[in-house]
């Protein structure tokens, strides 16, 4: 199967050909295995089910498997390596035109446009490539959705994941990258500003509690702070595709740009040294409200005061 066949979700099929020049002799063996193409929607997606029935059975593959092996772990590390670079390549040539979709033809979503372009632009100076917003850290590397919002995500009647979808971008990350993506993109701000801490510390005691890890509870705080320009970035095309969709109403693009705007305004502090700690270990951690993360995703997915963040 062709590289060139291989499109990065919402970059649209007119990358087509620029995959064509850049890889057209390339291959990777079975990457049937890794993405499925599906005929309703003419993406390569895996799904990892709990429900075989809910997709057909040629779309279900076995990820954990593929990644125990050396060379299914070479298919994903390829794979993420040619889709990170047409995702940065994207980015990096049509930020003019994302901002322009957003900021100033959807201005009036914005609680300050201008204010939003100095922010968005001051980090996007120290960029010069995606790649390097990604913060180093010392967390193991695990298998990584790497879009992993609360639009990607199915729930069962007993709140339970039933399907995960959309893993174009697949890849070794960090420990503490799909959750922080998912807490930054999926919650609204004040449900993420408010109980990031407590999502954290139950999610690194079920691990202790069932695996033998060897990195501490604020190294996953620390990650998600310097993470928050990476997210700013990398959901921005999914943003500005939310403003220009016909099917979404004045509300729910509000909702959007709410969430999106609240982690530039902190990733924006963060960087800048303003940003004001809440000064709290994470051990010791005391959120404002008691909420589950499966709660306020779901609330998240079927509320029209906060929409999902990805259309």
């Amino acid at each position: 199967m062709r590289l060139e066949k291989i499109i990065a979700e919402n970059l649209g099929e007119d990358l087509v050909s620029v995959i064509k020049e850049k890889h057209r002799a390339s291959l990777i063996p079975d990457i049937k295995n890794v993405i499925i193409e599906t005929t309703s929607s003419n993406r390569y997606l895996l799904y990892i089910v709990n429900e075989p029935e809910l997709q057909p059975q040629d779309d279900i593959v076995d990820l954990g498997y593929l990644s125990k092996n050396a060379e299914g772990r070479t298919i994903i590390d390829e794979n993420y390596q040619l889709v990170n670079e047409i995702a940065t390549e994207t980015f990096h040539n049509k930020v003019n035109e994302f901002l322009e979709a957003t900021l100033e033809t959807n201005g009036k979503f914005f609680r300050d446009p201008d204010d939003s372009f100095h922010k968005f632009n001051t980090l996007f100076k120290s960029t010069s490539h995606l790649s390097e917003a990604y913060p180093e850290c010392n967390l193991p590397k695990v298998l990584c959705h790497g879009d992993l919002t609360g639009s990607n995500i199915t729930f069962g009647n007993h709140r339970e994941v039933v399907l995960i979808n959309h893993w174009e971008n697949v890849h070794y990350g960090s420990a503490a990258e799909d959750l922080s993506y998912l807490i930054l993109t999926s919650l609204n701000p004040k449900d993420r500003r408010n109980n990031y801490l407590k999502i954290f510390r139950r999610y690194y005691y079920t691990l202790v509690d069932t695996r033998h890890i060897k990195f501490k509870l604020h190294e996953m705080k620390e990650f998600y702070l310097a993470f928050m320009k990476y997210a700013v970035f990398y959901s921005f095309p999914n943003l500005a595709l939310i403003l220009k969709s016909e099917k979404l109403n004045d509300h729910e693009k509000q909702g959007a740009v709410q969430r999106w705007e609240a982690t530039l305004d902190d990733a924006f502090e963060y960087e800048s040294g303003g940003y004001v700690s809440d000064n709290e270990h994470p051990l010791t951690a005391q959120n404002a409200e008691s909420r589950s993360v499966t709660d306020a995703v779901m609330r998240t997915r079927h509320s029209t005061d906060y929409p999902p963040f990805s259309p």
